[in-house]
């Protein structure tokens, strides 16, 4: 037997378990750590193509991000199920349907965790939806009162019908825009009294504090700000010299950095447009340019990087309030050159159709608006006389307008999210379990 015929016998032999000396059983854990680094490294350039591949077809149009992860997910669970059967008595659906167990499940969940939850079924979107009502309340930032450019921000609970303040800004901001990107609050420009702003700033809602950010390219003042899968998009405004209509949006690595980068500029240069996302489109509607009102409306398509224009709304509307409910786009209030508003309309993107709506109660223009649990919340604003405090609710299954408790601050050009209540809540005193559901 040739030389290296024996080492290699030998070297098999004493890695599994042929020798009982302290060098055989040195030799073996080498060699166990040469292997495992081995897969270690297989294992990460594996993570790495898979993750450069998938970017490459969403960004090429061929693959929906969300959809990609919804399949994965499915997967996983049924080799999870065949690994470990079990008999389920009940589903997800049976369970959230007891208020008791909403609010436990309330307690685990964020505002991108129940839209995940909304987009895994249809059968359990609606009871995901009641989970978001259990939920999240409305944080309002900023804006502007008749004396001063507020930083102050407050937080509404739809279930116990109270306003409670919440840490200020680190600036002042009127006519800022904000989005929710995995569960933190992003608030982008606005006007700070003196001059448009450029800085971003950021609200940890575990940790309730704001964090700064790598400020934008361009000062915006009256941007529009939309998410599509975690991007974060904000287009148009007026940066102290001219009306804009270009876009950028926020890259974060994996390393916790942040940077902006520039994108194709709408087809028209818009300001206090109102902006919201349907199947990961972007929709920016209205504003307005030099005085000058609009009722156009252009839609982006992130992967191809196309706007194009969609069906005009019906009115013309600057500072109009816009967000999306269960698949149609809705623009509630504004103002045009004669009027400010409380009209509202509709928009279906299936038939690109507009359709009138109730009026909301107020005349209200730069409101804030939100969505929670299928409802939309449109607080402050201003109606030619005063700034206002006061909110309402619509209710699509209703087709009605409903008033809600009063702001402690009146405010115009503030911006609006959805934040999970039960951390906020738990952390400022406030059980979600000690509040009484009421008809706010």
């Amino acid at each position: 037997m040739s030389n290296h015929r024996l080492g290699f016998v030998e070297a098999a032999s004493a890695l599994f378990g042929g020798g009982s000396s302290a060098s055989s059983t040195s030799f073996r854990l080498a060699r166990h750590e040469q292997v495992l680094g081995r897969l270690q490294r297989q294992f990460k350039h594996l993570r790495e193509e898979n993750t450069a591949l998938v970017n490459c077809l969403v960004k090429a149009g061929s693959l929906s991000r969300q959809r990609f992860l919804v399949e994965l997910h499915q997967h996983r669970f049924v080799t999870a199920r065949r690994q470990f059967p079990c008999v389920y008595e009940g589903s997800i659906r049976t369970m959230l349907q007891a208020e008791e167990l909403v609010l436990a499940t309330a307690a685990f969940l964020r505002l991108h965790e129940v839209r995940a939850l909304q987009a895994t079924s249809r059968s359990i979107g609606q009871s995901a939806s009641a989970v978001g009502h259990f939920t999240y309340g409305i944080h309002v930032c900023g804006g502007r009162n008749m004396h001063h450019t507020l930083r102050s921000t407050e937080r509404f609970d739809p279930q116990c019908g109270t306003w409670e303040t919440l840490p200020p800004m680190l600036e002042r901001r009127w006519g800022a825009q904000g989005a929710d990107v995995s569960g933190c609050l992003y608030i982008c420009g606005g006007f700070d009294g003196i001059r448009p702003l450029k800085s971003v700033e950021r609200f940890d809602v575990d940790r309730l504090i704001w964090e700064e950010l790598p400020p934008m390219t361009e000062r915006r003042y009256g941007a529009a700000v939309g998410q599509v899968e975690g991007m974060l998009y904000v287009c148009g405004g007026w940066n102290g010299e001219r009306f804009l209509n270009s876009m950028e949006c926020l890259n974060s690595t994996t390393q916790g950095q942040s940077s902006w980068q520039a994108l194709p500029p709408m087809l028209e240069a818009r300001q206090w447009a109102g902006m919201d996302q349907i199947n990961g489109r972007l929709y920016a509607c209205g504003g307005s340019v030099g005085g000058q009102e609009l009722n156009s409306v252009e839609c982006f398509h992130p992967p191809s990087g196309m706007w194009r224009s969609v069906r005009p709304m019906m009115e013309r509307r600057a500072g109009a309030a816009v967000a999306e409910v269960c698949g149609r786009l809705y623009a509630c209030g504004g103002q045009n050159s004669e009027h400010f508003l409380n009209s509202a309309e509709r928009l279906d993107p299936e038939t690109g159709k507009w359709e009138a709506l109730p009026c909301m109660l107020s005349r209200r223009t730069q409101a804030a608006i939100v969505r929670i649990g299928g409802h939309l919340y449109v607080c402050g604003g201003e109606d030619m006389e005063q700034y206002l405090s006061s909110a309402e609710r619509y209710r699509p299954e209703k087709n009605r307008w409903e008033a809600l408790p009063p702001m402690l601050e009146r405010r115009a050009g503030a911006t609006a999210m959805a934040v999970m209540g039960g951390v906020l809540s738990t952390r400022s005193g406030i059980s979600l379990r000690n509040c009484s559901a009421r008809n706010f």
